[in-house]
């Protein structure tokens, strides 16, 4: 008798069939969901990590995942000698950087050409109004 009722309250096979797609659809949203939310933005900020440490140059000041605040003495291809106080250098994995506080001063001559040119050119535009 307790078999009986039990298949009375089944499904059928159709309606069974109707129950993959509709368990598979919102699987695929919250993978889709995820993918977004997570794993691109994370891909972006190795991405963006990977191109920070690549343009270490010496004299710029970094971060380390301890927390140390240094000047880049060095670097190669898989480790940055970075200075810490005067006289003590510690080498490091390029992956202990965690970020660029400041760059060094070779950066600031580019800077410097383009605030020139701009002035040239403004000056340039005055001697035309001018005659």
């Amino acid at each position: 008798m307790f078999i009986n009722d039990a298949f009375a309250q089944g499904t059928t096979i159709a309606q069974q069939q109707g129950g993959v797609i509709e368990f598979l659809t919102p699987l695929v949203v919250v993978i889709a969901i995820f993918y977004m939310l997570v794993w691109r933005p994370q891909g972006k900020r190795m991405k963006a990590h990977a191109e920070m440490v690549k343009a270490l140059e010496k004299g710029d000041k970094i971060i380390t995942t301890g927390g140390i605040h240094a000047t880049v003495v060095k670097t190669t291809d898989e480790t940055v000698v970075i200075a810490i106080a005067e006289g003590v250098n510690v080498t490091l994995s390029l992956q202990s950087v965690t970020a660029l506080f400041e760059k060094s001063k070779g950066d600031t001559k580019k800077s410097t050409t383009n605030t020139k040119n701009k002035t040239a050119k403004k000056s340039t535009k005055k001697t035309k109004k001018a005659a």
